[in-house]
């Protein structure tokens, strides 16, 4: 009886971790509105600019995530500074979302280990997200994980001939980390974006 007792207690409490953990991380995409967004490594106007997205391009941000929550005028446009996130959440950097608008209709999925990127269509079994040569790849990744460094990139191509090559490591002897993890930003099953971000030291093969 006692067994039985203490295997419902655990299966509750499993269940609850669970329950949480399925209900964070839901993401948000926007849309750049302004000609030219400046996509900064801090949360403020200064500070150094490690991406220029420009108009049209996606943003993904998981549960509303902002760094700074005093509203601030910038360029006449009212707002706070807004994580650029990708896969799991990883952060890019920071954009104001005075010059970004929420798109609801927009949605967006992480291309797991299970997929086979190949040159027209991300193929993950029952799913399949075509996309052609000129969707743009935007983000950060790792181009020489055995260096000091770990040879941290940023990239925002329309060309997608090198984004395999990001997934991949390029020395699969090394401790940390793999090339980069990517997400998909979709229209139905039409990729309009694709989001790559390195993977975390202590992470990856």
């Amino acid at each position: 009886m006692k067994t039985c007792v203490r295997f419902f207690v655990v299966l509750n409490i499993l269940t609850l971790v669970f329950g949480i953990f399925a209900e964070e991380g839901v993401g948000h995409v926007y849309e750049v509105s302004a000609t030219v967004l400046m996509v900064r490594a801090e949360p403020n106007a200064k500070a150094q600019v490690v991406l220029k997205l420009p108009r049209g391009s996606f943003v993904l941000n998981f549960d509303d995530a902002k760094q700074n929550q005093t509203q601030e005028t910038i360029g006449g446009k009212k707002g706070r500074w807004l994580r650029v996130q990708g896969y799991a959440g990883y952060d890019i950097g920071y954009v104001f979302e005075g010059f970004l608008k929420r798109r609801t209709d927009l949605g967006y999925n992480d291309i797991s280990e299970s997929c086979k990127v190949l040159p027209k269509v991300v193929d993950c079994g029952e799913d399949k997200f075509p996309y052609n040569a000129t969707v743009p790849v935007v983000g950060s990744w790792y181009s020489q994980p055995g260096t000091e460094h770990g040879g941290l990139a940023y990239v925002n191509s329309k060309n997608t001939k090198n984004l395999k090559r990001m997934l991949e490591s390029p020395n699969p002897k090394a401790n940390w980390p793999a090339g980069a993890n990517a997400t998909m930003i979709l229209d139905g099953n039409k990729v309009l974006q694709f989001v790559v971000v390195p993977t975390p030291r202590g992470f990856g093969g």
